[in-house]
């Protein structure tokens, strides 16, 4: 029994310094299997425009076989989640829609300047 546990200890202190090497060379085990920033971004933008086509898409075909209709709905909603696509595309790469208000700082401190000349 003391030499399973005299083997488990060396397999552990073994494991720590080969972690230890690992951490003191700069890569991280998993950096091989990262995802980088822009890669992340990318595929972000690629699932964004196919989604909201697919979404528009099949909302129209459905309207259209509901309706009896030609593929009228289905061109028009496809075109109409293209549109949309293209527009989260352009809000996510200029950052708009993530802060409150959707406002530029620069704005904020313009307006408030605007606000306190009216007061004067």
């Amino acid at each position: 029994m003391e030499s399973r546990l005299d083997d488990l200890d060396k397999k552990i202190k073994d494991a720590e310094t080969r972690e230890q090497s690992r951490n003191m060379s700069g890569k991280s085990p998993l950096s091989s299997h990262a995802v980088s920033r822009a890669d992340a971004s990318g595929m972000r933008v690629g699932l964004e425009l196919v989604v909201s086509m697919g979404l528009g898409g099949a909302i129209g075909y459905g309207l259209d076989q509901w309706l009896g209709t030609l593929p009228l709905f289905m061109i028009i909603m496809f075109l109409l989640g293209t549109a949309a696509g293209f527009m989260n595309i352009y809000r996510m790469t200029q950052g708009a829609g993530y802060g409150i208000g959707y406002a530029n700082i620069k704005d904020k401190d313009n307006n408030k300047d605007n606000v306190d000349k009216k007061e004067e």
